[in-house]
């Protein structure tokens, strides 16, 4: 999973020019403290479980979902005058987001969405199903030349008649 990681945060960090920071969910919402800060707007990916089948010669292919979490800072408060004036953008980097994942190679579909508040952000999680994919090259070994010590030499005896 990590080269799927690696290549879907790349492919994020390219299209989405709005994304400031993206790592793998290790709990940084559940538990903040124990982590180095959260730089927003940001991403947390988490892979599910892989189940690999189609076994061809040492190819695989294996599926499972990613749940991508796109973290804002907490809106202000409703009575504020200004409460809604975040959501415009929120919403733009989050379809944004959705057109960037969307065209990954591997992401099937998504199956859920929600938002939510932490006690210091606001998350807008999305869940994709994901295909991925386990190609080995066959090698064939080269078959050791023999070493061949000393000189050789050989004669040839003809008879004549």
């Amino acid at each position: 999973m990590f080269k799927t990681f690696r290549d879907l945060a790349s492919h994020i960090g390219d299209t989405v020019t709005a994304i400031n920071w993206i790592d793998r969910d290790k709990g940084q919402l559940e538990k903040p403290d124990s982590f180095n800060s959260i730089i927003i707007p940001g991403i947390l990916l988490d892979f599910s479980e892989i189940v690999w089948f189609g076994t061809t010669k040492g190819n695989q292919t294996g599926t499972g979902q990613v749940t991508v979490k796109l973290i804002f800072s907490l809106p202000p408060a409703t009575y504020e005058s200004s409460a809604w004036s975040d959501y415009p953008e929120y919403e733009q980097i989050t379809n944004d987001l959705y057109q960037s994942i969307s065209q990954f190679n591997g992401i099937k579909d998504r199956t859920k969405s929600s938002d939510y508040y932490t006690g210091s952000y606001y998350v807008c999680e999305q869940v994709f199903n994901l295909t991925v994919y386990q190609v080995i090259q066959i090698r064939t070994m080269q078959k050791p030349k023999p070493e061949i010590q000393g000189t050789l030499s050989h004669s040839l005896n003809i008879p004549i008649q």
